[in-house]
């Protein structure tokens, strides 16, 4: 006659399969602030040329870096930690550029919103999700829906934003957040519930076939 599995193991392998399935469910929330998310910022020149937002040290950055802010994993070494609060002493500095990387399970919802005096653009994953680019003093804040342009895996935030000619830095304001549905990590336990289930499941298996 064939052997049935045990009641007790039965029970083991619900109880690491219902642990499993609740890690999985689990939301998460990642913040953009820049407080608390890994940005990176740089400078590429001190001087403006011309008249307006022109600057002619940041287009030769952007045209020797191509992929700055799409790409995961992008060489930005020589990048600071930005911590907020930068403002070029002699009030000129445009533009600058910053970056942040972030990992996601299924992403959810996500916003971000910036206000920068005077120009600010925002890409996500290469995709511009904020344009104020009209050479003016800014009239932000402007937010973006960054739910279309999220993905699982790595992701990449990336800010351009700039002073017209001789003016110093006024507004600055950058910030929010992600929810995602993390992979799942088993806890040891119930990885230790489902390996002696699934363990036993095989030794009765056998058994039956003897």
């Amino acid at each position: 006659m064939p052997q049935t599995v045990p009641k007790k193991l039965a029970q083991a392998v619900s109880c690491a399969l219902l642990m499993l399935a609740a890690s999985a469910a689990s939301a998460d929330t990642i913040s953009l602030n820049l407080g608390s998310a890994s940005w990176l910022a740089i400078a590429p020149g001190p001087n403006q040329t011309g008249n307006g937002n022109i600057n002619t040290a940041g287009l030769a950055w952007e045209g020797a870096n191509v992929g700055w802010n799409s790409s995961t994993g992008y060489n930005d070494s020589a990048w600071v930690n930005y911590t907020g609060g930068w403002l070029p002493s002699n009030g000129s500095i445009s533009p600058f550029y910053m970056r942040t990387e972030f990992s996601l399970g299924t992403p959810t919802s996500g916003s971000f919103t910036a206000w920068f005096d005077d120009d600010v653009q925002v890409w996500l994953n290469g995709t511009m999700v904020i344009d104020d680019h009209n050479g003016g003093t800014g009239g932000g804040p402007y937010s973006a829906n960054l739910l279309p342009y999220l993905q699982a895996g790595g992701n990449v935030l990336a800010v351009k934003a700039h002073n017209t000619f001789g003016g110093g830095y006024g507004n600055i304001s950058f910030g929010g957040s992600v929810n995602h549905n993390p992979l799942p990590v088993p806890e040891p336990a119930s990885l230790a519930l489902l390996g002696l289930g699934l363990a036993g499941l095989g030794y009765a298996r056998r058994k039956t076939a003897a």
